[in-house]
């Protein structure tokens, strides 16, 4: 009788032992721990796409690598999301300036309480 099930039996060792071995040696796809936002990265959080089609309609897109206060009047939008840091003063008060001045500013932060950025967030 164990000779009539031991293809079975063997099949489904065979199944259960390649089973654990993939639990053991694979591991979870990796988030990128830094959550590049950069415009040349198509991954789920980076602006690839975003600069794409601005390309698309004939708007000029590079990144924006200066620090804040740095921008001028060249410059007619800038996109900030989920910063790293939170801007200093004076380039907040740049930032302002520039804006009043004409600049597109377009902030995406995330909301969550416990982001780096909040208000007593870790």
């Amino acid at each position: 009788m164990l000779r009539r099930y031991s293809p079975v039996l063997l099949i489904a060792a065979l199944i259960a032992g390649f089973s654990l071995l993939s639990l053991i040696f694979s591991r979870p796809a990796a988030l990128d721990p830094v959550r590049d936002h950069a415009i040349t990265r198509s991954n789920p959080w980076g602006l690839k796409a975003l600069a794409e089609l601005c390309r698309q309609h004939g708007l000029p897109v590079e990144a924006w690598n200066e620090p804040l206060d740095k921008l001028t009047s060249t410059e007619r939008f800038l996109a900030v999301v989920d910063p790293c840091v939170a801007p200093s003063e004076p380039e907040r008060q740049a930032l302002v300036a520039w804006v009043k001045g004409g600049g597109t500013l377009l902030v995406a932060v995330d909301l969550n309480p416990d982001h780096h950025l909040a208000p007593g967030g870790g």
